[in-house]
């Protein structure tokens, strides 16, 4: 008799739970919300007696026999209540695009109220870089110009960093990013990383990391042949080595180098020919020849002008070179006039029989 009391106390308590109403709520996602590939459906549920069995189904709209269901048990608490999420993952290959949302509730002996289709759209294709600047292991200076270019259709933001801080104007919506980075700001000179990163509406990212080298201080180049104190005779071939050092290793670009020759007037004579280049470090060896030393003036400037990767221009080497014609003409019985290593600098034969030309070549 006690057993039949106990059970129709409970019966009773239940019928009035049922006639309550047990309910769900989804409060994640919303109407037209995206998702991408891993998202949670987040719910509540209110009146609720035994374990609820709660159920996520997402079907294409263009197509319904595409669509993922994930389902799971959930136990309320003493007060009736649950509040749980499921995990909705796609794959990458699944179908962009609108989809409906279902998400239903089953519990023995109880009826849930039934939510309305949530309508999203599905896009698991994160943002793509198409292009972007500054290069990995550049060498930059004074105002940088960060850009890239993006394809994606659903893009919700794009930011650049630099050194892991924002800096200004560093944010955008669309699909192409431009952003100028004062380096000047920066108290010292060395590698920086720069960061651009992009989140699309789904919650899907990319981000693309550049290791570039701040560099503000020129290079500085020496000129170690010829030199000032040299003299030059006849059509010699003058060599010519140059060393230009940086404060980084490879911030030198044997490109920018310029080895020339001009007059005194400051007029443009002719380019000495490179023969090799060589680097050690952040110092750079360039060797080269004056082919013929009668083609250019008596007096002429032998300029070294070179810029480093980021763009600082060296302070222009400038040697003046004299070159000088010896001419000794001997005739019949007469003695010579003394030859030393201040007339003609290399050994030559004296053939007594006409005038003769003293120089490093004979023409």
């Amino acid at each position: 008799m006690k057993l039949t009391r106990h059970a129709a106390v409970f019966a009773a308590i239940f019928g009035a739970v049922v006639a309550l109403g047990s309910n769900i709520s989804v409060t994640e996602p919303t109407a037209n919300d995206f998702l991408g590939l891993n998202n949670s459906v987040s719910f509540n549920i209110t009146n609720a007696v035994q374990k609820v069995t709660v159920r996520a189904r997402a079907t294409q709209v263009a197509d319904p026999t595409i669509q993922i269901e994930v389902q799971n048990d959930f136990t309320p608490n003493t007060d009736g209540k649950v509040s749980g999420t499921l995990n909705l993952n796609f794959t990458s290959g699944f179908p962009n695009g609108a989809y409906t949302l279902v998400v239903t509730a089953t519990e023995p002996g109880a009826v849930f109220n039934i939510v309305p289709p949530i309508p999203v759209t599905v896009d698991v294709v994160p943002p793509k870089f198409l292009s972007f600047n500054p290069q990995t292991n550049g060498f930059v200076r004074d105002n940088v110009f960060i850009s890239a270019l993006f394809q994606e259709t659903n893009m919700k933001e794009w930011r650049v960093k630099v050194a892991g801080a924002d800096i200004p104007n560093n944010t955008g919506t669309i699909n192409t990013l431009g952003v100028t980075w004062n380096s000047n700001l920066e108290l010292n000179d060395g590698q920086k990383n720069i960061v651009i990163s992009a989140e699309d509406l789904a919650g899907n990212t990319v981000s693309q990391s550049v290791n570039v080298t701040l560099d503000r201080l020129p290079p500085s180049s020496t000129v170690l042949a010829p030199t000032a104190n040299d003299r030059f005779f006849g059509n010699a071939r003058v060599p010519v080595i140059v060393n230009i050092a940086d404060q980084f290793s490879g911030a030198l670009d044997e490109r920018t180098i310029d080895v020339f020759i001009r007059d005194t007037a400051g007029n443009f004579v002719t380019r000495v020919a490179r023969r090799s280049v060589n680097s050690n470090g952040s110092t750079l060896t360039w060797t080269g020849r004056i082919r013929d030393i009668s083609t250019v003036p008596t007096t002429f400037d032998l300029v070294v002008a070179a810029t480093d990767r980021a763009g600082n221009a060296a302070t222009e080497q400038v040697v003046r070179i004299e070159r000088n014609r010896s001419v000794v003409t001997m005739r019949g019985g007469e003695t010579p006039p003394p030859v030393t290593s201040e007339t003609v600098r290399d050994k030559a034969t004296i053939l007594r029989t006409g005038p003769i030309q003293f120089g490093l070549r004979r023409n």
